[in-house]
Formats: structure tokens, C-alpha cells, sequence
């Protein structure tokens, strides 16, 4: 998950015993590992993103509530994540 968070890319093969792998296959299925490959920015995942994505999250809600926009935390929260992008 740290991996991810940091910007890994999970689309680029491995190179195990001599075999190409995606990440996808070197978790051989384990639904645990497969969660983290999917890991995605949330409130409860900030602390784990770089600093630099923190801080352009953390800029982005003080500009929303600064503004008062009216949108719903949970929708902010939505476009923080769209906005920081997918794992690789």
C-alpha cells in the first residue's frame, strides 16, 4: 500500500525468477494485496500520500471552505481523489 501511495506503477512487469509478472499475478490472488494495488487517496489514507499531495489536498479543502462552496465533504473528498488519480 505505501508502494502505491507513493506513486509506484503497478502497470509495469516484474521480473521474478527469470518470469515477467504483472503485480496483478505476484499477488497469486490474495485479496489483501489486490485491495492494495487499488489503494486510492481518502481522508483516512492522507497521512500515507507524499507530503507534496498532502499539501495540494490539504490547499484544495481551504480554498473550498475559504470560497464556502456548497458542496458535501464526501463530494470534496471525491474530487481530492479523482484529482490525486488512480494507483498506477
Amino acid at each position: 500500500m505505501m508502494l502505491m501511495c507513493a506513486g509506484a506503477d503497478s502497470s509495469v512487469p516484474r521480473l521474478r525468477a527469470n518470469k515477467e509478472s504483472s503485480c496483478k499475478e505476484l499477488c497469486e490472488g490474495d485479496e489483501t494485496l489486490l485491495k492494495a494495488l487499488r489503494t486510492e487517496w481518502s481522508p483516512e489514507m492522507h497521512k500515507f500520500f507524499p507530503r507534496e499531495v498532502q499539501e495540494s489536498v490539504e490547499a484544495a479543502m481551504m480554498v473550498a471552505r475559504r470560497q464556502q462552496w456548497p458542496l458535501p465533504n464526501a463530494l470534496l473528498f471525491d474530487v481530492c481523489a479523482m484529482a490525486v488519480g488512480p494507483s498506477k
